[in-house]
């Protein structure tokens, strides 16, 4: 029902940048985006960054951004990782998980856990996605 809505959204999330920012996911309209939430501890959770290092690097010049949510407690230890593992793509942190609105409202249960959004910021196109399977799905709606 909410794809037939031209005024319809996802639910909001603005939330602090490694700099202190707070960055906004609608802010993103008119991009493909790649909601991609994560934490720095879970193993799974950084061989999934360093894979998608590749797919970042070579789509984010036709339009295609990744906003990454942390549910990292500590900002140093989050902002240490995504320095270590030199993490292009932006990166928020949500201090409030397991009890995070973010959380609830994009119903993750695990991480390392994604989402596919459309340039309209209102339609997910896929979730879970791997990199193979983004790639895949990045090259067919991100012709040149």
């Amino acid at each position: 029902q909410k794809g037939l809505n031209k005024e319809a959204s996802l639910p909001p999330i603005a939330l602090p940048d490694i700099t202190g920012d707070t960055v906004a996911l609608h802010s993103l309209k008119g991009k493909v985006v790649l909601l991609s939430f994560w934490a720095s501890a879970d193993e799974a959770s950084v061989r999934l960054n360093l894979e998608l290092k590749k797919v970042y690097e070579r789509y984010r010049s036709r339009g295609f951004e990744i906003m990454e949510v942390s549910f990292d407690q500590s900002e140093a230890v989050w902002a240490k990782a995504v320095r270590f593992d030199e993490l292009p793509w932006i990166s928020v942190i949500d201090k409030d998980y397991p009890n995070s609105t973010t959380a609830g409202n994009y119903n993750v249960k695990a991480i390392p856990a994604n989402y596919l959004i459309d340039k309209d910021n209102a339609t997910i196109m896929a979730k879970n996605l791997t990199p193979s399977q983004l790639q895949d799905k990045l090259g067919s709606v991100l012709k040149k």
